[in-house]
């Protein structure tokens, strides 16, 4: 997890006690909905999960669909 998921998530959690106003990335300021906007991208891993899974998807589909048909005709 991010630091900027990290703080959001506390900020979530205990918002009388954090507000967040705004930040600094990659060396420029930001204001608080572009750092809340930064906070919202999932994590490289979950994103190359979903990669995978979108790739995987239409395979899978059409192995599923060719056992069907080659039990169709058993």
């Amino acid at each position: 997890m991010s630091h900027t998921q990290e703080v959001h998530s506390f900020q979530k959690k205990f918002p009388e006690n954090l507000k967040i106003l705004g930040g600094v990335f990659a060396g420029r300021y930001m204001s608080q909905a572009e750092i809340l906007e930064l906070a919202m991208i999932p994590s490289l891993q979950v994103l190359r999960g979903k990669f995978v899974n979108i790739i995987n998807s239409p395979i899978q589909r059409m192995a599923i669909a060719m056992s069907e048909v080659a039990k169709a005709k058993n």
